[in-house]
């Protein structure tokens, strides 16, 4: 499955309620609903859940190492395919923090 961004949006907030608005709008610019399998958003949420597992939360806002590297982690699925594994083998070679893949 390839995974195609649609469109970005930039939000000064990021409550539940402003993310039910904007897919509701999204939703209703599409000419026919789509067929939806999974979103990014969990694959975001999933590494941040393991950043504050291990204690990272802090050093991912003081860090610019550290968030520059997660932020990479996160932009993963944006890539082609037959990318990802390559790209994902570099940053494990660059992390001092094992246990964060």
């Amino acid at each position: 499955m390839k995974m195609v961004p649609l469109c970005y949006i930039l939000m000064s907030r990021r409550r539940e309620i402003d993310n039910i608005k904007v897919l509701r709008k999204l939703m209703g610019l599409m000419p026919e609903e789509p067929n939806v399998k999974c979103a990014t958003m969990d694959f975001e949420a999933a590494r941040w859940r393991r950043c504050q597992e291990l204690g990272l939360q802090k050093k991912y806002r003081t860090h610019k190492g550290t968030s520059d590297f997660i932020r990479k982690l996160m932009s993963l699925p944006f890539l082609p395919k037959s990318h990802i594994l390559e790209v994902f083998q570099q940053l494990k070679a660059t992390t001092s923090c094992p246990g964060l893949l």
